[in-house]
């Protein structure tokens, strides 16, 4: 978080640390590169602190960085980080990588920067920084729309409807997913009928010779 210390000298914050036994070094290198900054007096490591301690330093923060890679958990998931900012009115500089991302550069609830960009980067914090009445617009509308439209009761509104009444998809051309257990042979000996089915008689005929050999 880019924090305002209330004498006009901004601050990163930065909370959270290495996932042990799964990946220790990405933030070791994190770490150095901090440390190796002429920025180093205005960074803060905080680590991994409990959960309640976070209201406090949420109360400090002006915006949140959200840098990420391209990866299928943010092309298959959401940033569950940005949407507790933008509960406390903190908006975000985020790549955007996710569709939930991507929405609420849409709406102008954050900030968008390209990745491998630190030049836009610093521009946009700057930017953020000379102008704070921008920075609390955005955050109050933040906060709005979090309470709103991104709440568990919300969210999981169509879930929760469709348990209650569940039904096939109305589309009846599209293949359906089916999964065999080797455990359960007949199973696996439907799996195998559905599949040749959808093969044309010569196509199979040509695999045919190609299997037995």
């Amino acid at each position: 978080h880019i924090n305002n210390t209330g004498n006009n000298v901004d601050k990163f914050v930065v909370t959270g640390g290495a996932v042990p036994g799964h990946d220790e070094r990405t933030y070791e290198v994190f770490l150095m590169r901090l440390r190796a900054s002429r920025h180093g007096s205005r960074i803060h490591v905080l680590g991994w602190i409990p959960r309640p301690r976070l209201a406090a330093l949420y109360a400090r923060a002006n915006v949140g960085l959200n840098i990420e890679r391209v990866l299928y958990e943010r092309a298959l998931g959401a940033e569950n980080r940005v949407i507790e900012w933008m509960r406390h009115g903190i908006p975000a500089v985020t790549t955007a990588a996710s569709e939930s991302g991507r929405d609420l550069v849409k709406r102008g609830l954050a900030f968008a920067i390209h990745q491998r960009d630190p030049q836009t980067l610093a521009r946009i914090l700057v930017e953020l920084s000379r102008d704070r009445d921008r920075v609390r617009t955005v955050g109050a509308r933040c906060a709005e729309y979090a309470e709103h439209a991104c709440s568990y009761a919300v969210t999981a509104r169509p879930l929760v409807e469709w348990c209650a009444n569940p039904r096939r998809p109305a589309r009846s051309d599209e293949k359906r997913l089916r999964v065999a257990l080797a455990s359960e042979p007949h199973a696996l000996s439907g799996l195998l009928e559905d599949y040749l089915s959808e093969i044309p008689p010569h196509r199979l005929a040509y695999r045919s010779v190609r299997w037995l050999w």
